[in-house]
């Protein structure tokens, strides 16, 4: 009998997990996002703290012009488990030039913690070299969750990775410094931002009762600097010739299941009747979640166009059309694109702990297409470098 007694507890966790394992199965690990928006736009004179601090709910949805007067600062309500907590903070960038792409983030989810550097040679094999810190116990990677870019954004300091997203208080400049050694490579970066952009804050409900919700701003930014890899300079950013790149800063109390795709790509490209060079940049994000605006844009000349409703299509494993969405009786949208993103390679991501399932694609490859803007603004190219993240979590 107490045999049986202490069986108990052990066949309950199995069944549990049977159960939550058999129940999400079925769930789709392919977005393709196709939805009809009321895309509100939140004036950029509003002064607010987005959160209720007595529900944990926001108070607004919808989507600013950054830089806005929105802040966002988590606060503890039901949406917090007793264990891992819902809330998640992620300070992202990305820089490339013509040969590489690098990408570098800072992520808290919870009481599990993680950054990493990739270095991506694009075109041939795209061969990605990574260090990838996984900080279960925060004792490496510390985010400020509170001043929202202003001041230090974000540390790492590990063995393996020393890497820092600084911004001084009252400066418009950002600061990264990136030292890794590892037994099979070598990366080290000093990059300034000396250049932003417009830029797109998104803040929406993930469900109906308003639980689970995300606040995430991203805009296009200009780098002076050097990355070296294995001692090789592989870039080397210039006033005249700066490299180009994306800032991604993300606060959310997240759905215990999420599905979602993120695109984006940026370029210089000829254009004009004098044959000026335009900065072309592209936001491509869509979720299961309530949609009340979405962070999908386009850039021309650090001047932000939001888009609306996007139609993604996969056509096939290695073809995807992104276009956007007209219904019955709506008038054509004002900023507008038309797309094909061709895949040549992914770096995958796959765990499944049956409670913590983690599935994450990084398409990458080259888009085409069409891009046009409400002032008349029409820019056609042709083999850019561009890619496409889809994710499925479970954590």
């Amino acid at each position: 009998m107490k045999f049986l007694l202490l069986l108990l507890p052990v066949v309950a966790l199995v069944a549990t997990l049977f159960y939550i394992d058999q129940h999400y199965k079925g769930i789709d690990k392919t977005l393709v996002p196709v939805y009809e928006l009321e895309n509100h736009q939140i004036s950029s004179d509003l002064e607010m703290q987005v959160v209720d601090p007595e529900t944990g709910k926001l108070k607004v949805q919808g989507w600013a012009v950054y830089p806005n007067k929105l802040s966002y600062q988590p606060s503890l309500s039901k949406t917090y488990w007793p264990i891992l907590s819902r809330d998640k903070q992620w300070n992202y960038f990305y820089v490339r030039n013509k040969n590489y792409l690098v990408t570098m983030a800072h992520a808290n989810v919870g009481v599990v913690k993680s950054s990493y550097i990739n270095v991506l040679k694009i075109g041939g094999d795209y061969d990605v070299t990574e260090t990838l810190i996984e900080d279960y116990f925060g004792n490496y990677v510390f985010i400020d969750v509170n001043k929202n870019g202003n001041g230090i954004y974000s540390v790492v300091e590990h063995p393996d990775l020393t890497m820092k997203f600084i911004k001084p208080e009252g400066d418009t400049e950002v600061q990264i410094n990136v030292n890794s050694k590892t037994d099979d490579h070598t990366i080290s970066a000093n990059l300034v931002g000396v250049n932003w952009s417009e830029g797109i804050t998104h803040v929406e409900n993930q469900t109906i009762d308003g639980d689970y919700h995300s606040f995430n701003t991203k805009m296009l930014v200009d780098f002076v600097g050097s990355v070296t890899l294995n001692g090789k300079n592989i870039m080397k950013c210039t006033s005249k010739n700066p490299c180009m790149g994306l800032h991604d800063n993300g606060r959310s109390v997240g759905k215990y299941t999420n599905v979602w795709v993120w695109g984006s790509l940026a370029f210089k490209v000829q254009g004009g009747k004098r044959g000026q060079t335009k900065k072309i940049g592209l936001n491509l994000s869509g979720s299961e979640a309530t949609q009340n605006a979405s962070g999908d844009a386009i850039w021309i000349d650090d001047k932000i166009y939001k888009l609306d409703s996007i139609v993604v299509d996969k056509v096939n494993d290695t073809t995807w059309t992104l276009k956007s969405y007209v219904s019955k009786g709506q008038k054509y949208p004002k900023n507008k694109i038309d797309l094909t993103f061709k895949v040549d390679a992914k770096h995958t991501i796959s765990k499944n702990f049956i409670i913590i399932d983690i599935d994450f694609n990084s398409n990458f490859g080259i888009m085409s297409g069409t891009i046009e803007s409400e002032d008349g603004q029409k820019i056609e190219f042709k083999d850019e470098f561009a890619f496409v993240e889809e994710m499925f979590s479970r954590w």
